[in-house]
Parts: structure tokens; C-alpha cells; sequence
């Protein structure tokens, strides 16, 4: 708008100066070169009623900045976010120490059966504890329960089973049966030891033996009246099963030759040794033949 306003004076200047001039001058008709002055004023002055266009803008020849560059005030670049810090690596497990093997279970002691000494009806015994029983003919005779406490070296008020129990803890064996021929040169015997909480669950018949063998030679070497002996551990069978046994021979004073078959049988934590004797010749499987199951 000042630009405008400074073209309109610049022109009412120039028209008063023409206008001072032309009263000075003679009324001469003008020249050509007047005429063509006064008509380069006149477009001058059309030119200044027209409204005057404003000029175009200037082409901004400003340089460009390289693209890539951010325009007006370069934003301040947005820190990073900070890196999560890296898990710390788990400490690696320990390993658990290996199980100690657990110590074998010992051996439950068998239950302790209870221990009934056998009985003499006629010519059979019978014992349930043991599960057998044995029939003998009539030249056969058995001892009586009184003869059986005089062999054991007990009083006559120990006949009860119970009694007998306490004599067998504080003994070595007790025999419950004994039956001789009528020659007197048979006869068979029923012994029974305690072999007490411990060696009543560990022995079997097997490893009874295999125990009382070692003691079997001092034994008969000891014995006066026993000249010369051998024995031999094996098996019999005896009252339909295969037992474990000792087979014997011994010389009486170099005249009597006498052949004895110890036959084992366990029930619970007590043994039973069943001895088979013959003079003269061993008669030990037809003497175990008279023995037999019970139900």
C-alpha cells in the first residue's frame, strides 16, 4: 500500500511542473516531439487511474537444503529407551545329590509259631507244630512222658507244653519223641532246639547243617567208645519231601558198626532233628518210610 501512495504523488508532482510549464511557454501548436512527450504523459496518468497490480512475489532463490535434512528447528532426537537389562542368567541348578541307596530291608523274623510238642496215641505220634507223624508196628515201643522228662533231665511237673516252652529257652534241645524196637538195635529220636528271634529267621534246614557240621567232627572225635566215624551231608526223603540230612558211620570199640541219619525239619524258630538209628547195616530210608504228612 505505500508503494501505491508513493506512485500517486511522483505523478501529481509531474502534472504540477507540466502544468507551470505550459503557462510559461507561447501557445505554439506542438511539435511532434512535444506531442509525443505530452502523449507518453497521458498513458502515464491512465496507467495510474487503473488499479496497479500488485507485483508478483519473488521467486524464493533461497538454496535448498539437502532432503533428507529436517525443516525449522531440527527436533531434538528422542532419547532411546534404555535397553531392558538382560536377565541375569539363572544360576544353574545344583544337582540333587543321588539318593543313598536305602539299606536292605532285614529280614523280617518269621512269625513265631507257637510250639506244641507232639503226642503218643498207640502206636502213632503225632506233632503239629511240625506238620508229621509217625506209625510203628507192634514191636515197636515209645516212651512215656514221664521217661521222656528223665531223659531230658526234668522234673515230673514240666509235663505241660507251656512248662516245656520255658525249659527249651534255657536248653539246648529237648527231645519229644523217642521209639526203640523190640531187638533194641532201632530206634528213633525227636529232638527240638530253640533257635531264638535271630537264627530263627536266618537258618533254614540247609544252613542249620552247614553250621553243625563244623562241630560234627570234634564231637565224634571225643566220644571214646567211637573208634573210627565218617559222615556225609546229603538229602532224604521223609514224609513226602526231600529233607536235609547227615549220614553217619560210627565203630563202636572196633566190634559194632552203628548208622545214623539226622533228618532236619523247621517250624518257625524252632528245629527238629529227627535220628534214625540201626545196628549192623543203615537201614536210615526204611525207618523214614513209617513217617507221614499231616494235613
Amino acid at each position: 500500500m505505500k508503494r501505491i501512495t508513493a506512485i500517486l504523488l511522483t505523478v501529481l508532482m509531474i502534472l504540477g511542473l507540466a502544468a507551470c510549464g505550459a503557462k510559461q511557454e507561447s501557445p505554439e501548436p506542438a511539435s511532434e516531439g512535444g506531442g509525443a512527450a505530452h502523449s507518453e504523459l497521458r498513458e502515464t496518468l491512465e496507467a495510474a487511474r487503473q488499479p496497479m497490480e500488485e507485483p508478483e512475489p519473488e521467486e524464493d532463490v533461497s538454496v535448498e537444503e539437502p532432503k533428507g535434512e529436517a525443516e525449522g528447528p531440527e527436533e531434538e532426537a528422542e532419547p532411546e529407551e534404555e535397553a531392558e537389562p538382560a536377565e541375569e542368567p539363572k544360576p544353574a541348578e545344583e544337582p540333587k545329590p543321588a539318593e543313598e541307596p536305602k539299606p536292605e530291608e532285614e529280614a523280617e523274623p518269621e512269625e513265631e509259631s507257637e510250639l506244641v510238642f507232639g503226642e503218643v496215641s498207640g502206636n502213632t505220634y503225632e506233632n503239629r507244630s511240625l506238620g508229621l507223624g509217625v506209625t510203628l508196628d507192634e514191636s515197636w515201643t515209645f516212651a512215656t512222658k514221664e521217661e521222656i522228662l528223665e531223659l531230658n533231665g526234668l522234673a515230673a511237673d514240666a509235663l505241660d507244653s507251656e512248662s516245656m516252652r520255658e525249659v527249651l529257652e534255657n536248653s539246648a534241645n529237648l527231645m519229644d519223641m523217642y521209639a526203640v524196637s523190640e531187638d533194641g538195635l532201632l530206634n528213633i529220636s525227636i529232638s527240638i532246639e530253640d533257635l531264638g528271634v535271630l537264627y530263627g529267621a536266618v537258618l533254614d534246614e540247609e544252613g542249620y547243617m552247614n553250621f553243625a557240621i563244623e562241630t560234627l567232627e570234634t564231637m565224634l572225635a571225643d566220644m571214646t567208645m567211637v573208634t573210627d566215624y565218617s559222615y556225609e551231608q546229603g538229602t532224604i526223603e521223609l514224609a513226602g519231601a526231600e529233607r536235609a540230612a547227615v549220614r553217619i558211620h560210627e565203630v563202636i570199640y572196633d566190634m559194632l558198626d552203628l548208622y545214623q541219619t539226622e533228618v532236619l525239619v523247621k517250624a518257625g524258630r524252632y528245629m527238629a532233628v529227627i535220628t534214625l538209628s540201626s545196628y549192623g547195616e543203615d537201614l536210615a530210608e526204611d525207618l523214614a518210610g513209617y513217617f507221614y504228612a499231616l494235613d
